[in-house]
């Protein structure tokens, strides 16, 4: 999926998205994408990132369903996917193994998301050298 279709998907359902600095669309943009690889994996319990039933783009969600407007940790969301898209991984199951751990440090050992950040961003920019 293209950023364009991403936005036109929201522009079709009359989902405004002006508000929106290009800085925040993308973030908002790679956290989709994000969700796009963790719904395959419904066994798994994602729903501290953000991720919902639903991940379809219509035009009144209910809780169940991806909406653009709810509050997520998407600069965590957004690094996680940027991670995964530089090859970081050998397999989406190691990824998937990835994002478990974080949500463990986030969810157990009380890590903070800026931390966590941090240290995600670090490792790609490191592995991207």
């Amino acid at each position: 999926m293209t950023k364009n279709i991403f936005k036109n998907l929201h522009y079709k359902n009359n989902i405004r998205l002006d508000h929106l600095s290009d800085r925040q669309l993308d973030y908002i943009f790679l956290e989709y994408k994000l969700y796009l690889i963790l719904y395959n994996y419904p066994d798994y319990d994602f729903s501290v990132l953000g991720l919902t039933k639903n991940i379809d783009i219509i035009i009144e969600p209910n809780s169940d369903d991806y909406n653009i407007y709810k509050r997520t940790h998407v600069t965590l969301n957004a690094e996680l996917y940027k991670l995964y898209e530089c090859g970081y991984f050998s397999s989406n199951e190691s990824f998937i193994s990835y994002v478990t751990i974080i949500i463990d440090n986030y969810v157990t050992r009380n890590v903070t998301i800026k931390s966590l950040v941090n240290v995600i961003r670090k490792t790609r920019l490191d592995f991207t050298k």
